[in-house]
């Protein structure tokens, strides 16, 4: 029994199980917005900026769409369900269209 409960407490939780607050979002998205408007070169960098100068949860959302345009909505998949895990797990999902 204790080496059961042992290796429960040491296997990593899985992602859609945690309940993070939009600060804990913001600062794991944030990195990924980044990565993917930085990835478009001189075509992203007026996009670039608006990521880093996003400086809360709200902003970061609000510049979701602009970013699925620039490089596809395949590319944020992981910076929707970061920002917004139910809306990503939705297959109904309206996040990518508005």
């Amino acid at each position: 029994f204790s080496s059961t409960v042992a290796m429960a407490a040491t296997e990593p939780m899985p992602l859609q199980s945690l309940v993070l607050s939009q600060q804990e979002r913001y600062r794991a998205a944030k990195p990924l917005a980044t990565a993917l408007t930085a990835s478009l070169g001189l075509r992203g960098v007026w996009l670039n900026l608006a990521v880093e100068r996003a400086e809360g949860f709200e902003q970061l959302l609000a510049l979701l769409p602009k970013i699925q345009d620039a490089v596809g909505v395949g590319a944020c998949r992981a910076l929707e369900q970061t920002l917004n895990p139910e809306a990503a797990e939705s297959p109904n999902s309206t996040m990518s269209a508005s």
